[in-house]
């Protein structure tokens, strides 16, 4: 068997010089040395797959744009909120308002006070001093669910650090009965311990009262 060098494609200039090419093939992301194809003349015929791509800036895609795109109401303003997340708050909650109707169209989704936590989640990371009350604020004159999109992300906001606030105790409680059990936790099994979800942190507790070691716990 042969094998040829394939390098990624490198830009040699910036994006704002008029030589900067953008390339929108699969094919176009790889150069290959003139070798490589003397040598394995099927390479780019089977070797490298062959699919194209769409590229573009989405930093300064006007909001109506964006809705002609074929997203989902989630997709749509995940995208919004990507693409102002280099500007202030005020202006990011100002590039959003427009979409409080696909704001308030998850609060009835299957799933949606999840998406709408995830999105807030995001928000508040690129904007530390955001609260769910300042982002309804913002969505109030463009829709009258505002206080429904405030509820549902702080109740799902709730729900998950219940979750996490279970799964932690839990956690400790295994590590202590481990270490009454079997001494000093070593530190992979704790940090396996502490990793594991809630479900298999139940299975630890149970294992626990018959097992002869550490692993015999948190074995598979």
């Amino acid at each position: 068997m042969r094998c040829c060098r394939v390098t990624l494609f490198k830009p040699s200039s910036s994006p704002s010089s008029p030589s900067f090419q953008v390339p929108f093939a699969a094919t176009s992301l790889l150069k290959a040395t003139p070798i490589c194809f003397s040598q394995c003349p099927s390479l780019e015929r089977r070797g490298l797959p062959s699919f194209e791509f769409h590229l573009d800036d989405i930093s300064h895609i006007p909001g109506e744009t964006l809705r002609a795109r074929a997203f989902d109401a989630f997709a749509t303003v995940a995208v919004a909120a990507l693409s102002r997340s280099h500007e202030s708050e005020e202006a990011l909650l100002q590039a959003l308002a427009p979409f409080a109707d696909l704001f308030a169209a998850l609060v009835s989704a299957p799933h949606g006070a999840r998406a709408l936590a995830i999105i807030f989640e995001y928000l508040s990371r690129v904007a530390p001093r955001l609260t769910p009350q300042g982002l309804a604020q913002a969505l109030a004159p463009y829709t009258t669910q505002g206080q429904d999109i405030l509820m549902n992300i702080v109740d799902q906001l709730r729900h998950e650090g219940r979750q996490e606030g279970q799964a932690e105790g839990r956690a400790l409680s295994v590590l202590k009965l481990m270490k009454l059990k079997f001494g000093q936790v070593p530190v992979e099994i704790e940090r396996t311990v502490s990793a594991a979800p809630a479900e298999r942190l139940d299975t630890f507790l149970e294992r626990i009262l018959t097992a002869a070691s550490f692993e015999d716990v948190v074995r598979e």
